[in-house]
């Protein structure tokens, strides 16, 4: 309930119901602050000299009332890109990518965008939702937290009704806070930070990446399987995604009685020889290297050169092969991978999407990123059909928030009101031996991953 009192002293009330109505419509339509409506309304009343009550009280019904007819009265001054009733029946859906076409984030986010594309492609191929097409429009972030926000406010203004943001928090949360200004869906379709969703952008952010601390996590239940109970940990300080993975790997690793020691470095590090050195005395059998390319193949390269033959652990940043020139034949290296986009997945829908991939642009994916880029399709347009048709933010959410166990071709994904991301999706191993990547096993993490939600 809201309370004006005019200048004659008489108290005008608004019903709650009123007052949230329209400061959704003004604040997500109009753009204008909702009390510039209670101030018009203020005014109107004392224009007409109306003194001859002490208070008013709207009530419901005259209120919604007021508001419909109010809302058609300004039918001409609504922002084109907002959401409308007619926009969300009519016309192409029309999604934005602000992703990086340049720069180091490219290798990360083509990918993803390869693989939403041919959902996409899918959808429209039978009808399209409602019979709407799906229209994606695309601006480059230049892999920059700069270029992102500025690339979300353009594809906003050219009317992107949902937003899917690169694959990196650091990069990518700029965008997602320009979308959730707007109350616009934002999906990030690769971001593993579970910074990106509710707690570090808001309700309607998103992402499919399984988490960065279960990327740590089941390399640490890796090492235990394996027998390599002193591991030494690489961490990469230049990004979130990094530290995150060496943090939910020592969290872990402690639950699982391992002895760790660690190091760390910076992805531009053209040298880790002191680090070489460390490992060296430090009697560790495997290394976990929280990093991604390119400064991870440096390491990696730099690791081999000087004779040590250790098992490398990697997260999902160094997936892939597209960057194995850097060191030739590698063997003993293994990631934790959302999928194996090498033909033997043991889900015969990732083999498949696979050969449709390679059909469609002509090579398979450079990274299991394109898999992810998939399943953000997959979700992003099975909750605009059960949401009506709508691109409504909080119509979507409301969609996304009940999935349980949902069967994505990334893997098993549950989202609640406070969760937006996967946190206990089982991933595969992917081990390189001769430079070829091969499947080995689906590991599943005993107990719960902290995702450090509270820090």
């Amino acid at each position: 309930m809201l309370t004006f009192h005019t200048a004659d002293g008489t108290e005008v009330v608004f019903p709650t119901l009123m007052v949230r109505a329209m400061q959704r419509y003004f604040s997500l339509t109009h753009k204008v602050p909702y009390f510039t409506f209670v101030v018009w309304c203020v005014a109107n009343h004392e224009a007409r000299g109306v003194h001859s009550m002490n208070k008013i009280r709207i009530p419901i019904a005259a209120a919604v009332a007021v508001s419909c007819l109010m809302l058609a009265a300004c039918g001409s001054s609504t922002n084109p890109n907002a959401a409308t009733s007619s926009e969300s029946q009519d016309g192409p859906i029309v999604i934005g990518a602000a992703v990086a076409t340049s720069g180091f984030m490219t290798s990360f986010d083509e990918p993803d965008m390869a693989g939403f594309k041919i959902a996409m492609d899918e959808v429209n191929a039978a009808g399209g939702i409602d019979g709407r097409q799906i229209e994606l429009i695309q601006e480059d972030t230049t892999s920059t937290a700069a270029g992102a926000k500025k690339a979300a406010e353009t594809l906003i203004d050219q009317g992107a009704r949902i937003l899917l943001t690169s694959a990196n928090f650091d990069v990518g949360s700029p965008a997602g806070i320009a979308a959730q200004d707007q109350g616009i869906l934002n999906v990030s379709i690769g971001a593993a930070s579970p910074k990106y969703g509710a707690q570090g952008i808001g309700p309607q952010a998103y992402t499919v990446a399984p988490a960065t601390y279960l990327e740590g996590a089941t390399l640490a239940q890796l090492a235990k399987e394996k027998g390599w109970t002193t591991p030494f940990l690489l961490d990469d300080k230049s990004l979130d995604y990094s530290t995150e993975v060496c943090q939910g790997f020592r969290d872990h690793a402690a639950d699982l009685g391992l002895q760790t020691q660690e190091d760390s470095f910076n992805n531009s590090d053209q040298s880790i020889a002191s680090q070489i050195t460390k490992i060296k005395s430090s009697g560790a059998t495997a290394i976990a290297l929280c990093s991604y390319t390119p400064g991870g193949a440096t390491a990696v390269r730099q690791l081999r050169a000087a004779g040590i033959d250790l098992p490398i652990l990697s997260g999902i940043g160094m997936a892939g092969t597209y960057w194995l020139d850097a060191v030739p034949d590698l063997s003993n290296f293994y990631t934790a991978s959302t999928a194996s986009i090498y033909g033997d997945d043991p889900n015969p829908k990732v083999n498949d999407f696979i050969t449709a991939f390679t059909e469609a642009t002509g090579a398979g994916p450079a990274t299991d990123a394109a898999v992810g880029g998939y399943s953000a399709g997959e979700m992003i347009f099975d909750a605009i059909e059960k949401a009506g048709g709508s691109t409504d933010g909080a119509a979507l959410s409301d969609q996304l928030d009940t999935l349980t166990d949902e069967p994505l071709l990334a893997g098993s994904t549950t989202f609640t009101p406070e969760l937006h991301i996967p946190a206990d999706r089982p991933l595969a191993i992917i081990e390189y031996t001769a430079g070829k990547p091969a499947y080995t096993e689906t590991l599943p993490v005993e107990g719960t991953v902290d995702l450090h939600l509270g820090n």
